[in-house]
């Protein structure tokens, strides 16, 4: 992310061997997800631009590309409830794939172990071709 006051690169996260391909800003701008064109999705927090999450092999690589776009999937309403913890991609591989994006779930050691809950927080609720 480049710093336009002090005039300088701030920070550079990439994939070896894989581009960024698309970019969406969440939550009102506190996270942004970055597709890669190996099929990667990593999750940045703004403020500190550090990786908060990394999906591996979202969608597929085709003729060197992957995710082709991210949307974040808002209420019509925006006054009515906070915004929705879901994104959309479209990738190469030719599926529409929603992924929730909700950092701050909240569940009970004894119903829910964290690595079940990562995998549930990284796995797309709907692909269709």
């Amino acid at each position: 992310m480049y710093d336009f006051h002090k005039k300088e690169l701030k920070n550079a996260e990439t994939l070896s061997n894989s581009s960024a391909q698309s970019l969406s800003f969440l939550n009102n701008c506190l996270h942004f997800v970055v597709g890669y064109s190996n099929g990667s999705l990593v999750l940045f927090d703004s403020k500190t631009l550090k990786a908060l999450k990394t999906i591996e092999k979202a969608h597929s690589s085709k003729n060197g590309e992957a995710v082709n776009s991210i949307v974040e999937i808002k209420n019509s309403n925006e006054n009515s409830a906070p915004a929705l913890p879901f994104f959309a991609t479209g990738g190469a591989d030719s599926l529409l794939k929603i992924f929730e994006h909700n950092l701050y779930l909240v569940a009970e050691r004894s119903t829910i172990s964290k690595e079940d809950a990562e995998r549930i927080n990284s796995e797309p609720i709907l692909a269709k071709k």
